[in-house]
């Protein structure tokens, strides 16, 4: 049961907006279009933005496209990764040499070659366990990607 003071508020909303647009309370059944649904949701917005930027463009139908490019569809190529340069790794440099990895301050891990730090100092345990193995080894293992990738930081510190 509704309290005196709700019925008047009803009341007073259904004379002043002839109930056309509102509900009960006075707010609006219909969300203005653009306008978010809530301060979190930008679905309206996009959505009205994204019609209207696609307002006027038509599908190209197959036989307008096929007289527009030639009737050719695009090939795939062959490769699908484009390898970076390789760098020549000098292996005599680790050969000898105590090579570990160690946590540092920042909660990375680092190589450590003789005591020295170098290379990336940023690295993942694993990535690190990784690079040390390889190293033991470093001649063999010279095209690996991984090695490569911290050979070119570590280059300046060697």
């Amino acid at each position: 049961m509704k309290n005196k003071d709700t019925i008047l508020l009803e009341e007073a909303y259904a004379k002043v907006n002839e109930g056309k647009y509102t509900d009960n309370y006075g707010i609006s059944k219909f969300k203005p279009k653009g306008r978010p649904l809530s301060p979190y949701d930008d679905s309206a917005r996009l959505a009205s933005k994204r019609e209207e930027q696609t307002a006027g463009e038509e599908e190209e139908s197959v036989e307008d496209w096929k007289a527009r490019t030639g009737g050719n569809a695009p090939q795939a190529s062959s490769s699908v990764r484009v390898s970076a340069p390789q760098t020549e790794i000098d292996a005599s440099k680790f050969q000898g040499k105590n090579i570990s990895y160690r946590m540092n301050q920042y909660d990375g891990f680092e190589i450590v070659i003789d005591g020295k730090t170098v290379g990336n100092p940023d690295l993942s345990s694993s990535q690190a366990k990784y690079i040390v193995s390889l190293l033991g080894d470093a001649e063999k293992n010279k095209n690996d990607h991984t090695l490569q990738s911290w050979y070119k930081t570590a280059i300046k510190d060697i």
